[in-house]
Formats: structure tokens, C-alpha cells, sequence
């Protein structure tokens, strides 16, 4: 096999990209929720046997948003989350299956009506059984192409204890004037539940092409929401990502790519007992480099960073300032 189709793995081996709503149903969050991790691309060209991958993902929230647009966070505000996944997967010829597991930690400080409160939550987050299939796979010395389709299934195996506050929250809110509430935060119960008590559904595509030294990555993901414990339920999210990369190293037993990853998401409104939650939508762009690297035949390695260019949402919400993602993935 020659060098290129040895090493094409590179960049087929992500995070696939903003499946926001599998791990960690936090909706204000948007792409923090881009968790469900797949180790199985690193093997786009290994036909059978077992992976293994370790992923982690770190976001830091320090900025509040009303209906938009930055507003001043005076009582100082802040999130930082911690996402950490154990993947394990078997591959058999065009098709993978895989266990994403997550455990997921989050601190934080937020505006009560009896000051600032700090606290913190960690524990198992929702459970993703993810398949896939790879529909075209083409190369040449010069050149290869890969698609795969995505589906998957999120179990309710996280605590929704969280979302018990957002009726609480209902019945306090004010539509305009943030000012003049006692303890308005941007800081929600969806943001901090580390499951959903749903079962939901995920459909998307992600391909891979190469030409000679230049790469490109692109993927879209459908993410279908249920209703889960205490009435709530999760709006359908809308996942892409896209990405230009170029190889700086590529020899027999190594690789290393250097890309430029953008990537969106659409989401509406959340409902909680038939009545939308403001503050639960978002639309979100972000941008940021990726360095993927393979050392021989078993091992990859990835990480990412993005910052947001735009971020749109309704009501009073934290949102993201960075995020950094890595994983290892090892096949057996």
C-alpha cells in the first residue's frame, strides 16, 4: 500500500464535529456539546479489528449575551467545562460501531437571588452507541475520497437533576428588563444537567478527500430530540464543520497535518411542559487550527482549538470565549 493511502487516516480520524447533542444536552453551550467523539476514522484504511481512543474536550464560558448582543457580567459569571470521553469501537470492512462514554465535569459561578453562587457538577453524562458506514472510498497514488454516513442512538445513563430548575426558572422570568431581576443568570439548569433523561437520535456525513499534500475534511450531523425527565425536551440541532488542511509530514511511519477548521450550528428553542425556554437557542460560527499527527499503524493523535466569530441567541445566556479538544486513539 503505497505512502498516501497508508496515511490518508489523518484527517479521517476527528471529533466528529459538533454532534453537540449525543454526550451533554447543554443547549446555550452550542458547540460545547460537540462531544461524540469517533476514534473508528483513524482506521479508514485497516478493514478489521478493534479501537480504542481517549478524547477530551475543555470549553471556558465568561461572557454573557442578552438577546445577542455582549452585555457587562459584574458579578463575574463564569463556566468551565470538561468533557473526557472513552470510546470503544470494532471495525469490519466499510462498517464500525463504537461506545462513546463520557464523564463530564463542570464548575461554575452564577447570580442567585441570594448572591453569587459557586458550585460545581460531575458524574457519567448520556451514552452514545454510534454506527457508521462508509458509502464511497476511491484513491490513487495521487489522490483518495472517503464518505462515510453516521447514525446513532444517546441513552439516558446521565443525571437530568439540573433540569428540575428550569420550571423554576419559568415562572420567575422577565422578557426585558435583566436590570432590575434579583438573581438573573446567564447560567441555566440545561447548561449544567450532565443528561438529558431522553433517548435521541443522530444522522449525518462526514468526507474526507486528499490531492497529493492538500487535504479536505466536511461534515453535517442531524441530531432528533425526545422528551426527557421533568417534561423537558431539547430542541434538533444542526451540526457542520469544514476544513482545509495540508500535510507537513508525510513518511512511511509518520504524519503530520496542520488544517484550518470552521464550523456552525443552528438550534431552536428548548420546551419545558409545551412552553419554550428563552435562552436555550443558538446560532453559532467558530474557527480555529487543527494539528492530527499518526505514528505507524496504531496510534493517532489530534488536537484543535476554536474561538466563536458569531454567536446569536435569545434571552440571557453564557457563551462560550474558547475551546480546546484532544484525543489519542490506539488500534489494536
Amino acid at each position: 500500500m503505497n505512502i498516501f493511502l497508508r496515511k490518508n487516516k489523518i484527517l479521517s480520524f476527528n471529533v466528529i464535529t459538533c454532534l453537540i447533542l449525543l454526550v451533554s444536552p447543554i443547549a446555550s453551550q452550542g458547540c460545547d456539546l460537540c462531544s461524540v467523539y469517533t476514534g473508528e476514522g483513524a482506521k479508514a484504511n485497516r478493514g478489521t479489528g478493534f479501537y480504542t481512543a481517549l478524547a477530551t474536550q475543555y470549553t471556558n464560558f465568561d461572557t454573557l449575551q442578552l438577546n445577542g448582543n455582549e452585555i457587562p457580567n459584574p458579578a463575574g459569571e463564569h463556566l468551565d467545562s470538561w468533557i473526557t470521553q472513552a470510546v470503544f469501537g470494532y471495525r469490519y470492512s466499510r462498517w464500525a460501531v463504537q461506545l462513546n462514554v463520557p464523564y463530564i465535569h463542570r464548575s461554575f459561578d452564577r447570580l442567585t437571588e441570594d448572591g453569587v453562587e459557586s458550585g460545581r457538577e460531575h458524574g457519567f453524562g448520556d451514552s452514545t452507541l454510534l454506527g457508521s458506514y462508509r458509502l464511497v472510498s476511491k484513491s490513487d497514488d495521487d489522490w483518495n475520497f472517503v464518505q462515510e454516513f453516521l447514525f446513532g442512538v444517546k441513552f439516558p445513563t446521565g443525571s437530568a437533576d439540573r433540569l428540575g430548575e428550569e420550571g423554576e426558572e419559568g415562572e420567575e422570568h422577565h422578557d426585558d428588563d435583566h436590570e432590575d431581576e434579583h438573581g438573573a443568570s446567564g447560567i441555566h439548569g440545561h447548561d449544567l444537567t450532565l443528561g438529558s433523561g431522553s433517548v435521541d437520535y443522530l444522522l449525518g456525513t462526514n468526507a474526507f478527500a486528499r490531492c497529493r499534500r492538500f487535504v479536505f475534511e466536511a461534515s453535517i450531523y442531524w441530531s432528533i430530540r425526545t422528551r426527557g425527565d421533568f417534561d423537558y425536551e431539547f430542541a434538533n440541532d444542526l451540526i457542520w464543520e469544514v476544513g482545509p488542511g495540508y500535510y507537513l509530514i508525510l513518511d512511511e511511519d509518520r504524519t503530520l497535518v496542520l488544517a484550518v477548521v470552521a464550523s456552525g450550528e443552528y438550534k431552536g428553542l428548548d420546551t419545558a411542559g409545551g412552553e419554550s425556554e428563552p435562552g436555550s437557542d443558538i446560532t453559532a460560527w467558530y474557527v480555529g487550527p487543527k494539528l492530527a499527527a499518526t505514528f505507524g499503524d496504531r496510534l493517532a493523535v489530534e488536537i484543535q482549538g476554536v474561538v466563536p466569530v458569531s454567536i446569536d441567541n435569545s434571552d440571557l445566556t453564557i457563551v462560550p470565549d474558547y475551546r480546546i479538544r484532544a484525543g489519542i486513539v490506539f488500534n489494536f
